[in-house]
């Protein structure tokens, strides 16, 4: 019997919660006359509907494996069998909360994300995205080498050529251009 939503659909709707706020503070960013279709608010846009998408999916993901799981477990009723135990699961919503640890590791991430906020506008854009990916891959696992290294610079580089050369979108330069004078 239905006794409470299932986490991933709570934490689809926060994410579809999120995604119209920041869809909203994207319309808001100021748009030159000179911009062309590609202009500041594109990318926070495109951001929002991917986030207000995937979480949808969550959600209706986890609503289907609800209804799969309830159906599985009235069959077997009807049949006089006993549910498998992780269908009965599935049907009182009994998810296991996250531990401690893995709180304070996605925390972790936050941190890291919030670092690279405060960074990128001293850095610049792509050695505050060299060492985010390399601070990111490091908290995950990998381990520190030239491969490592070589990844995140390529990476930076890459994302740098996409929006400023191919997109035309300015990122912050950092203290770097006033090295050049």
């Amino acid at each position: 019997m239905l006794k409470r939503l299932p986490l991933d659909v709570w934490i689809g709707l926060v994410a579809v919660l999120g995604a119209g706020i920041y869809w909203r503070a994207a319309t808001h960013i100021s748009i030159s006359p000179l911009d062309g279709v590609i202009n500041a608010a594109v990318l926070p846009k495109m951001y929002a509907m991917v986030l207000a998408g995937l979480g949808a999916l969550l959600a209706l993901r986890a609503l289907m494996i609800r209804a799969l799981a309830e159906r599985a477990v009235a069959r077997a009723a009807l049949a006089g069998q006993a549910a498998p135990q992780a269908i009965a699961a599935a049907t009182d919503g009994g998810e296991k909360m996250p531990t401690a640890r893995e709180n304070m590791r996605a925390v972790g991430m936050l941190a890291l994300g919030l670092g690279f906020l405060l960074i990128l506008p001293k850095l610049g854009y792509v050695l505050s995205v060299a060492l985010l990916v390399g601070a990111v891959s490091l908290y995950m696992g990998a381990k520190l080498g030239w491969r490592h290294l070589a990844v995140a610079l390529i990476a930076s580089i890459t994302f740098y050529l996409l929006f400023v050369q191919l997109l035309s979108i300015p990122l912050p330069a950092g203290f770097w251009p006033s090295l050049m004078r």
